[in-house]
């Protein structure tokens, strides 16, 4: 079974509430075929078919909160995880950052707003061992 699974829907959320399957287990989908409408914190957004072929399972039911990266559809056949990625992936060729950065642990030297903090605890992320990417090193909840 290839497992598709709920991909990253962005602005930092971690997961969502399935609102309705818009396809069922046994039918023929194609590529970008709607196949379920989920609802996050900011909207509802419906999740595109990442490939054509044949449902085998449905992962979750209408009104389950599903984790981002949580299977949620397995098509039929052998194949590799569709991943939970949707749209085009950029790929980089140049080095991000060429010297090491140094944080401390202690007296607040890591930078980051309390709802950074608090999202950290939540996930249990040592701040400490993350990049900061915001202006004169803030880490940001993209981080």
């Amino acid at each position: 079974m290839n497992i598709f699974r709920l991909p990253d829907l962005g602005e930092g959320l971690q997961e969502a509430e399935l609102v309705e399957w818009r396809v069922a287990a046994g039918e023929n989908v194609n590529v970008d075929q709607p196949l379920v409408a989920v609802e996050t914190a900011k909207a509802v957004v419906e999740i595109p078919s990442p490939q054509a072929g044949r449902i085998e399972r449905l992962f979750a039911a209408a009104g389950d909160v599903i984790r981002i990266g949580a299977p949620l559809v397995g098509f039929e056949g052998a194949g590799q995880d569709t991943g939970s990625v949707v749209g085009a992936v950029q790929h980089g060729a140049g080095v991000v950052r060429d010297q090491p950065i140094s944080v401390g642990h202690a007296g607040g030297a890591v930078r980051a707003t309390p709802a950074v903090r608090a999202l950290a605890r939540k996930l249990n992320v040592d701040l400490g061992m993350v990049t900061p990417s915001g202006a004169d090193g803030l880490i940001t909840t993209q981080d």
